[in-house]
């Protein structure tokens, strides 16, 4: 019985507002040039678009009309029976100056939220109106750097709570009925878009959303928010935002007449944000009833956010009833549906069917020890990943392959931190020239499915990395990725493999990433903590160090640990470790260190098929003090990377060590495969650099990277060399 009566009254709703569309389009016409709008993009024409509006409501309806020309106003109030038709070329432009906006007591409903810098100003108002359209095809600018920089364009400290003064909601429209928005560009608002909030038959349609995400973020720039409102159809929208696309929300504290968010359509969007595609949830009421059907996410990082409480201080929204069927996405996570701080709260009768793409990391499905969700279906859903799943009854998972994953403490606290990390990577960082990056042993891999260069570097001091760490020798607890289209414009790091807490690592070294069968692998050197494995030449501490093995689905990670525990043995003091498969079978070449010989060996051992762990004993492949040196023999090895000239040529090796000159890179060939023999030790560059490793680029050029020069001073840089032209 609700559920008729909710469609009759939807489409009752329907007609009313198609029949204010067809009797606004017959209405008189007032232009606000007319009464005195410029136009110019100078002058403020609020007074002359709001006679506008007042005339048009003093005459029984009709259209308020905008012709080309940008229109820097401050509020403007909304009246009933009014078409508010922005023209083509035309553009509604927010005014920059505080005392042009609206007080925050122009309605009861109206507040603020001073955390988040919202002071209740707003550019178009629609209080308690019916039969209310604003349409295009022009765009209304909420000049949002008129707020979010300070005098000399920088973004205020603080982020949000640094911004002084600042609109709120760029449209605001509050228990009105019979609403239309349509055909505009909304852009720039300097908080959320389009705020709909205890609205009853509203219309949403065509619209075009963005808010800034580069070089400047817009915090709590949404796109369209819909609070307590009923019979509500989105459709055709394009939402790129720096905040969530779309949100159902349930707080009506402040509303004359209570009433749950329930009868929500959202149907044919494409949406991108580095936060929620689409969230639903916060406040104290009730959402129910909701269908969100053919939609396209990309470059985001979670695709549906459902959750009951936001805050401590709400006790939380019920939450049953939704659908989320046919979507394609391109994302961090896909779902993440939980009830946060809320408490006996009804979380239930959620579908999702039909959804296919690329996610980095498991979703997360979750209700409360006590308060569990329930009736929860996945039907052919698709993905590459599944969800951790807790506190839930009656979870069915029909057709596709999303199915339940196990993950430990260590491994959830690992990818919510990963989901907050690539929301602020998302955010919009500038591109970065090979000079402004500071790296050691670069390593890059060329993806081909992407179209993108990889970069993989120990997180460690620089500007454009995440996490600062200002010693040499104490490089992170991690490994982040570089993005490239082209070698020179790199896009800035994000964190790739972020190292649990409960493991006791202080240092990162010269991590390689090598796809292998399918899947994704970081080889890194880990030192592990104080750990003394004993003493080497001169009695000298040898620190535990070893390359471990992590892996992933994509070159963009996460990547998780795959043994806790080093492949090299646990008492050597070993680094570098690269991969090398010969015929078949799987090796890592690595080094046994000098500090702990007195001269450095170079040594291999085969690898389990799945890179795992070592499936045998180590070999010595040859000395440091093999290599020619005119002054003094050498004592490092560092940095082997095995490559053939060419198919069926003879194997070779560049490695790096201490030379007289410098650090050294030099050329062995093997006289066999792995095992060697290997000898002709040969000097290629003598020049203070490298750690390097060897790949082609897209234009099929084979090319040697390494770091030069090598000083733990910060000036460390790649260095590119053409095999054949610049180097042997």
């Amino acid at each position: 019985m609700e559920f008729m009566t909710a469609m009759r009254a939807l489409c009752t709703a329907a007609a009313a507002s198609a029949l204010c569309a067809a009797s606004c389009a017959d209405a008189a016409v007032f232009d606000v040039r007319e009464f005195g709008a410029k136009g110019d993009g100078a002058a403020k024409d609020t007074a002359a678009i709001q006679a506008a509006i007042d005339a048009a409501e003093r005459a029984g309806g009709g259209t308020v009309e905008v012709p080309a020309g940008v229109y820097l106003t401050g509020s403007i109030f909304l009246k009933d029976n009014i078409d508010f038709h922005i023209g083509a070329g035309a553009t509604l432009k927010g005014s920059p100056d505080k005392a042009d906006y609206n007080a925050v007591d122009v309605c009861p409903q109206n507040g603020v939220c001073p955390s988040e810098s919202s002071f209740g100003a707003h550019l178009i108002l629609c209080i308690e109106k019916e039969n209310v359209t604003v349409r295009g095809p022009g765009r209304i600018d909420g000049n949002s750097m008129a707020f979010l920089v300070d005098a000399n364009g920088c973004a205020w400290p603080r982020g949000q709570a640094g911004i002084p003064w600042r609109p709120s909601q760029m449209l605001y429209f509050v228990e009105s009925r019979n609403v239309r928005v349509t055909d505009l560009s909304l852009v720039d608002s300097p908080y959320w878009s389009c705020f709909l909030h205890g609205c009853t038959g509203v219309c949403v349609r065509g619209l075009d959303v963005s808010t800034r995400r580069l070089p400047i973020h817009t915090h709590n720039g949404d796109g369209i928010d819909i609070d307590c409102c009923q019979f509500v159809t989105v459709s055709d929208c394009r939402i790129s935002t720096a905040d969530d696309c779309i949100t159902l929300r349930a707080s009506g504290s402040r509303l004359k007449r209570q009433q749950d968010c329930a009868y929500v359509t959202v149907a044919n969007c494409v949406l991108s944000t580095p936060c929620n595609a689409v969230r639903v949830g916060v406040g104290d009421g009730r959402i129910h009833d909701a269908a969100f059907d053919n939609i396209v996410v990309y470059d985001t990082r979670t695709a549906i956010d459902i959750v009951s409480s936001w805050s401590k201080s709400s006790r939380g929204v019920d939450i049953e009833g939704l659908r989320f069927s046919n979507w394609r996405i391109d994302c961090c996570d896909f779902l993440h549906f939980y009830p946060n701080f809320a408490k006996d709260r009804i979380m239930r009768d959620v579908t999702f069917a039909g959804v296919t793409g690329k996610t980095l990391i498991p979703s997360l499905v979750s209700g409360a020890e006590g308060s569990p969700l329930r009736r929860i279906r996945f039907r052919d859903v698709e993905l590459p990943h599944g969800t951790i799943l807790r506190h839930a009854e009656d979870v069915e998972f029909v057709g596709g392959n999303f199915r339940t994953v196990a993950f430990t403490k260590d491994e959830e606290a690992a990818r919510e931190k990963f989901r907050r990390r690539r929301a602020g990577e998302m955010w919009g960082r500038p591109f970065l020239t090979v000079a402004d990056i500071r790296i050691r042993d670069p390593f890059i891999f060329p993806d081909a499915k992407s179209g993108l260069y990889y970069l993989y570097s120990s997180i460690y001091a620089a500007s454009n990395c995440e996490e600062r760490v200002d010693s040499f020798l104490n490089t992170g607890r991690g490994v982040c990725a570089y993005t490239s289209h082209d070698l020179k414009n790199w896009r800035a790091a994000s964190v790739v493999l972020d190292l649990p807490p409960s493991l006791e690592c202080t240092a990162v070294w010269a991590p390689e990433m090598h796809e292998y069968k399918g899947k994704y692998y970081i080889f890194a050197t880990l030192t592990m903590g104080d750990v003394v494995i004993g003493k080497g030449p001169g009695g000298k501490d040898c620190p535990k160090r070893g390359t471990w093995t992590f892996v992933s689905e994509s070159p963009a990670g996460p990547f998780r640990m795959m043994k806790r525990g080093s492949v090299t043995p646990p008492e050597w003091s070993a680094l570098d470790g690269t991969l090398w498969v010969e015929n078949g079978r799987p090796w890592m070449v690595f080094c046994h260190e000098w500090t702990q010989l007195g001269t450095g060996d170079m040594c291999a051992v085969p690898l389990k098929d799945d890179l795992s762990d070592a499936d045998g004993v180590p070999i010595t492949l040859f000395k440091a003090s093999d290599a020619p040196d005119p002054k003094r023999p050498c004592k490092v090895t560092d940095g082997p990377w095995l490559f053939r000239d060419k198919p069926g040529g003879p194997l070779a090796m560049y490695w790096s060590t201490d030379g007289s000159s410098g650090y050294s890179v030099y050329r062995a060939v093997s006289g066999g495969g792995v095992a060697g023999p290997w000898g002709g030790h040969e000097i290629v560059f003598d020049k203070n650099g490298g750690h390097g490793m060897v790949f082609t680029d897209f234009s099929g050029v084979r090319r040697f990277v390494m770091h030069r020069p090598n000083s733990p001073r910060g000036e460390e840089r790649m260095v590119f060399l053409e095999l054949g032209k610049d180097m042997k």
